[in-house]
């Protein structure tokens, strides 16, 4: 019998390669040790926040690997899956929003998100970040044009935002 094993898991976090075999592999292993949720979260963030973005997308990946194939409904199941989704709605939109200087990737991550939605897996919240308003601001490479229309539309954000909470509100 084996054991779950902290320093095997972040190993093979940094290591994890793009492809379907490798994110499989280490899917089955996090399902197989779903009891060690608490770990395998610690050091799933701390690969993540150590990471490039190529390697948070890969990341990504795996997390979908396990949140799209994962049907248990046993606690450590709902529990893993719960804590992953949670993850992914604080750390999604930032590294998505940095993604933005490089058109590929972020077409990756626009496309892992269209999955999420599609399949009902999960949907990210699209509600007002401010670290995602300061990566954009600094994208506009001190172009004030862009800085104005980046605020504007963050703006925008949040005043929909508002009205929307107000309405809620009332309607309550």
């Amino acid at each position: 019998m084996f054991l779950f094993s902290k320093d095997y898991f972040l190993k093979q976090l940094k290591q994890l390669s793009p492809t379907e075999e490798h994110i499989k592999t280490l899917g089955l292993y996090i399902k197989t040790f779903k009891s060690e949720y608490t770990n395998i979260m610690e050091v799933f963030a701390y690969v993540y926040n150590c990471s490039n973005l190529h390697h948070k997308l890969v990341l990504m990946y795996l997390a979908n690997e396990i949140l799209q194939t994962d049907k248990s409904y046993d606690t450590d199941s709902l529990q893993l899956k719960k804590l992953l989704r949670e993850f992914i709605q604080k750390t999604y939109g930032v590294s998505k929003a940095e993604a933005k200087k490089y058109p590929p990737l972020y077409k990756k991550f626009c496309d892992l998100e269209n999955v999420w939605e599609e399949r009902n897996v999960l949907y990210i919240d699209k509600s007002f970040c401010k670290e995602e308003l300061f990566i954009e601001i600094d994208n506009c490479d001190g172009n004030r044009r862009l800085i104005i229309d980046t605020l504007r539309i963050y703006l925008d954000k949040l005043i929909k935002e508002e009205e929307e909470n107000n309405t809620e509100k009332v309607l309550d």
